[in-house]
């Protein structure tokens, strides 16, 4: 499959059972492949070995915030959306759309469609 959505998604969440629905919602929007990272290290791990297109990350991993993954991926022009409750914590944080939890896979791609209008290009995988 192809399109906007058939490249490399990087997902950032700590909560196995939310993971392993939203990798599922990501794989039926067309994903070629769903990293799932637990943690900033795991995901920055991610980020410096595999083609990533977009993200979808979680606002606090373990007791962190996830600023160091939205740095990162704002610097490399990657689109992501933040997935979380906790809009106030993403004040200091690089500007993305927000989905809030629990959220469906309408509200997934419309936030996701929302962060590549943001002035992105999803980058081939």
């Amino acid at each position: 499959m192809t399109g906007p959505f058939s490249g490399h998604a990087l997902l950032v969440e700590d909560n196995t059972i939310i993971a392993l629905d939203v990798a599922d919602m990501l794989e039926s929007m067309g994903a070629a492949q769903v990293h799932v990272a637990s943690n900033c290290d795991e995901a920055m791990d991610i980020l410096s070995r595999y083609p990533v297109a977009y993200a979808v990350v979680d606002v606090m991993l373990d007791g962190q915030t996830c600023e160091p993954i939205a740095l990162s991926l704002s610097q490399q022009a990657i689109p992501f959306i933040y997935a979380s409750g906790m809009n106030e914590l993403q004040a200091n944080l690089p500007e993305a759309p927000n989905v809030a939890k629990p959220y469906s896979p309408d509200a997934l791609l419309s936030a996701l469609e929302n962060s590549i209008r943001q002035g992105w290009d999803l980058k081939p995988a």
